[in-house]
């Protein structure tokens, strides 16, 4: 039970973090123009670089009341440290789209030499089990760097990655506690916690952006969390709406590339302060289907979005039991 205690002070450390790092991104002008927004007003940003450290107390918490379950935490937390450095490369001298997601690939190196993914069985609802063999680490790779770039590519209003961290972590820990899998609970928590932390300062009107270093960072550790209790099934019915934007946004254009760099850009604020829809010109995104009928103020467009990952979550939860999983086994609070 003491592990638990660890979420709370993850919780609080992380925002202890933030409120250090706010005035110091002004002062390194590590800002972003809040885009739809009148003015497009300055925000600090990077505030992701909490994650990795929050982690890290965390695991030293879990070592210093002996939880036996702190060894599980190395994988897990080294995956998010990669993905926390990627993202900080990235937010310091913004990569260029295809390099971005190439590196991005080796997030999930350390799968290799702390569990063996050449006979990990893929869970697939209402089928046995499937092993893949030498086809499931190239899988495992690819969820985790699609997941963390599928929650970068998210981020396009106020809240909208970090709430969508939040909801997901929340379940996926609550699922693992009912699998008997508490110490991967516990980091899920854990990460669920660093989201909590990020989505009060970064809600609407958001007073910090997450940027890659937080969207790579809490997405890879969902990934490699999903992967080692075998509940990649369930993350890919969570990450729905983020995979149909993104594979919208790639079908649309026809190549891989920044929304930030895009010459044709796919909304606009008009003069109402509300997001429009550039109609039929360029490409296609879920921002800009939401905005497609009529324009939309941004906080509502953070509720929609918000609410589609809350319904593909549940569904992800409503799938659990055709995977074969049993639940409440071998469940012991330490």
């Amino acid at each position: 039970m003491y592990a638990y205690l660890s979420v709370p002070a993850v919780f609080l450390f992380s925002l202890a973090l933030l409120a250090l790092w706010l005035p110091l991104a002004k002062r390194l002008g590590l800002v972003g123009h809040d885009v739809h927004k009148p003015g497009s007003p300055m925000v600090p940003e990077m505030g992701g670089v909490v994650v990795l450290p929050a982690l890290l107390l965390g695991l030293a918490l879990l070592q210093a009341v002996g939880s036996p379950y702190a060894g599980q935490f190395w994988f897990l937390v080294l995956v998010t440290g990669i993905a926390w450095l990627l993202g900080l490369v990235d937010d310091l001298f913004d990569l260029a789209a295809v390099p971005k997601l190439l590196s991005s690939l080796l997030m999930g190196i350390p799968i290799f030499f702390f569990f063996n993914p050449f006979n990990h069985a893929l869970l697939v609802p209402f089928l046995l089990p499937v092993r893949l063999h030498w086809v499931y680490p190239l899988l495992a790779l690819a969820l985790i760097a699609g997941t963390a770039n599928a929650l970068n590519s998210y981020d396009v209003v106020n809240g909208s990655s970090s709430s969508s961290s939040l909801v997901i972590a929340a379940a996926l820990s609550g699922l693992l506690l009912l699998q008997g899998k508490l110490g991967l609970s516990t980091l899920v928590a854990m990460v669920g916690a660093v989201s909590l932390s990020l989505f009060i300062l970064n809600a609407y009107p958001s007073k910090v952006f997450l940027g890659d270093t937080g969207s790579f960072s809490l997405g890879a550790a969902l990934a490699s969390a999903s992967i080692v209790s075998g509940n990649e099934s369930f993350l890919f019915i969570a990450l729905l709406p983020m995979i149909v934007n993104s594979a919208a946004k790639f079908m649309s254009a026809r190549k891989i590339y920044e929304s930030h760099r895009a010459r044709q850009k796919l909304t606009f604020l008009n003069s109402d302060g509300k997001i429009q829809s550039y109609g039929s010109e360029g490409g296609i995104s879920l921002l800009k289907l939401l905005a497609a009928s009529c324009p939309i103020g941004e906080r509502q467009a953070f509720l929609e979005m918000s609410a589609l990952v809350l319904v593909s979550t549940l569904l992800a939860l409503a799938t659990v039991p055709a995977l074969g999983v049993p639940l409440f086994k071998d469940v012991i609070f330490p």
